[in-house]
């Protein structure tokens, strides 16, 4: 739970600095649009971690190894003197969660989303 606020504190304290250099002043407007495409990414990001650890792209590795080694007439000789069969790709890399991102960037995207509700039906 820590890690959780202080990846959402972190992001906010960003959004501030985004939106100071790049409007050069405060604008709230402004803040709202930064926040929502801060959102964005960080939900793409967890979206790309999703996928990655869900080895998504094994079955595609595996298929592209075998494709090339069967055209591959000598690599085919070989494999046939040794027996040896073409085993699926193990990913052993240490993927992070993607359960905080996911949550980051839903809750800047509901965020902003509110506030920009707020202030078209307040008049601005």
């Amino acid at each position: 739970m820590k890690k959780y606020l202080l990846f959402n504190s972190f992001s906010l304290v960003l959004s501030l600095i985004i939106v100071l250099s790049f409007y050069q002043s405060w604008d709230f407007l402004g803040w709202i649009n930064i926040l929502f495409y801060i959102g964005i990414v960080i939900l793409l990001i967890g979206c790309v971690l999703i996928i990655i650890r869900g080895n998504f792209f094994s079955a595609f590795i595996y298929s592209c190894k075998r494709f090339f080694r069967s055209i591959n007439k000598k690599e085919q000789i070989i494999q046939e003197t040794e027996g040896r069969q073409v085993e699926l790709p193990s990913v052993n890399r240490q993927i992070p969660s993607p359960k905080p991102w996911i949550i980051n960037g839903f809750s800047f995207c509901i965020l902003s989303l509110l506030l920009s509700l707020l202030m078209v039906y307040s008049g601005r």
